[in-house]
């Protein structure tokens, strides 16, 4: 049967993972239909030619067609959801760029990064938000997987009823890495080493950039087979107590090979989902859960699992609390996230901005508000900020 998949958004992870599906022979074979969307139509146009002949230079014909789209126009982007029944939809819309912070001192850019990103949420949540409520208004029932934030938008959405399915990258990044490193010291095959782990973004951002933890909590087991074998690498809050092997540093969320991890990490999650797979693997936010999980991912959506010794509970406490160290202090039942003292703070500080709750309603005011501030920051220092 022909099914159609949305991919919205075609930047530095909606068209490297745009390729790697135009290169899976599903989607010639079976005459399915990817539309791929965007609010710059001449660029959109040309990332999608340049998927088509890709696919075609390797002997492949998928069925890619672009669509332009505003995601802030509810009723417009509804219309199109109509049009098109998307069984699936893949989101990479943000009001934030990469490289926000590329234009400040190294001392100040470090300075507000301590805030966390919960501060950052409006340019993240603006653009999932307009879309879910468009698919709301569509009358549609996709399944949605989101890349912006999912660690902090998914909870936040869930409690506004509108949440979206799971979300990509971050945990799903470095558990492979892990694997590897492990693999190493165990001498067996990756294959045969089987991680339950469960973490924030707050601490894969501390591995990213200093190869520990950073203090941040997390639940790691690791199996052999059927063996539980992580009592030979005792992990604590900052690092692996064997020393050769660590935490996995791999590269800062800044390098454009990142960007290339993250996209596998998208691809692998859609195709797991639109092959009804059911492959372990691992996700931010599975049914609006803070944090990052262990998951089974198949054409239900995404499910968390666990190993015997840990509750649903326990992930979601060693979650929440890394969701403080990311600035969030809490998500109020309506959705509104409050973010930290410490981060209130830092904003104030750095961006003479008073900032104390994201409400989900007034969230596109307010991505507003955070990108003017930056603006004037960035001229404040001689250099152009990259927000469109």
């Amino acid at each position: 049967m022909k099914r159609s998949m949305l991919i919205i958004g075609l930047g530095t992870v909606g068209f490297p993972s745009l390729e790697l599906l135009a290169q899976n022979p599903e989607f010639s074979k079976h005459h399915n239909r990817v539309v791929a969307c965007s609010l710059d139509e001449a660029m959109g146009i040309r990332r999608v030619n340049t998927a088509r002949t890709l696919a075609q230079v390797n002997g492949l014909f998928p069925n890619i067609e672009f669509q332009r789209i505003d995601l802030l126009n509810v009723s417009e982007t509804a219309e199109i959801l109509k049009r098109y029944e998307p069984s699936l939809i893949f989101a990479n819309a943000t009001l934030l760029r990469s490289g926000t912070f590329g234009f400040l001192p190294p001392d100040l850019a470090s300075k507000i990064r301590e805030a966390g990103l919960g501060f950052l949420v409006p340019c993240h949540i603006a653009l999932i938000y307009k879309l879910m409520l468009s698919i709301k208004e569509a009358g549609i029932k996709p399944l949605v997987i989101n890349s912006s934030i999912p660690d902090i938008t998914g909870p936040m959405l869930r409690k506004k009823g509108i949440g979206f399915e799971v979300g990509i990258g971050n945990i799903a990044n470095y558990a492979p890495r892990l694997r590897y490193i492990l693999r190493r010291k165990l001498k067996v095959h990756p294959e045969k080493i089987k991680l339950y782990w469960y973490m924030h973004h707050s601490g894969i951002a501390k591995i990213a950039t200093t190869g520990t933890t950073g203090g941040v909590p997390y639940i790691l087991r690791i199996y052999i087979g059927e063996k539980d074998v992580t009592s030979l690498f005792d992990p604590s809050n900052e690092i692996m107590k064997t020393q050769d092997i660590g935490w996995p540093y791999l590269l800062k969320v800044s390098d454009h090979n990142y960007n290339h991890i993250t996209a596998m990490s998208a691809y692998r999650t859609v195709m797991s989902i639109w092959n009804d797979s059911s492959s372990t693997f691992y996700a931010p936010s599975p049914r609006g859960l803070p944090g990052g999980y262990t998951v089974t991912l198949g054409n239900e959506g995404a499910e968390s699992i666990l190993p015997d010794d840990v509750s649903i509970e326990d992930a979601i406490e060693v979650n929440e609390v890394g969701s403080r160290l990311d600035g969030v202090e809490r998500i109020e039942d309506d959705g509104t996230l409050v973010l930290t003292e410490k981060a209130c703070h830092i904003v104030k500080e750095a961006l003479d901005l008073d900032l104390k709750t994201v409400r989900i309603d007034n969230c596109e005011k307010m991505a507003s508000e955070l990108l003017s501030h930056f603006e004037e920051l960035a001229e404040r220092y001689g250099a152009k900020m990259n927000t469109h």
